[in-house]
Order: structure tokens, then sequence, then C-alpha cells
């Protein structure tokens, strides 16, 4: 079962997966609305950037960083 939150414009997914690997258990993806039609073999191609974390705090701060870096 997946959970979901937001931050600004950001949707946060907890997942936490069957494996040992906590490493992507959160996951956030942006609303970014840019596209780019990349041919008949891709089509409409979106860049909506997904991070990931192994805890909430952590996301946040990529999405922190990630914000700043733009």
């Amino acid at each position: 079962m997946t959970d979901q939150w937001t931050h600004g414009n950001w949707r946060i997914d907890f997942d936490a997966k069957p494996i040992p690997y906590r490493g992507c258990d959160w996951t956030a993806t942006h609303k970014d609305m840019d596209a780019s039609y990349e041919g008949p073999e891709d089509g409409w191609v979106g860049s909506h950037p997904v991070l990931c974390a192994a805890t909430y705090e952590e996301l946040i701060f990529e999405i922190e960083e990630w914000e700043a870096g733009e």
C-alpha cells in the first residue's frame, strides 16, 4: 500500500519495499508540466523529476536541494 502527501509542487509517496534496501522507500515526483515531443517513437516526454530517500526528512532535504539548484 502506498501513502501520499505533498510538499510544494511535489507529490510524496511512501511505499516500503519488501527488500532489505530502505534507500527508496520515500519518493517525490514533481508536478513539472514541461514536455517536449521526442518523435514518433517516444511521443511526448515530460521532465518530471523523481527523487528518493530512506526517510521523510531526507526526502524533504533532497527536495530543498533540488529546488535551490533550479
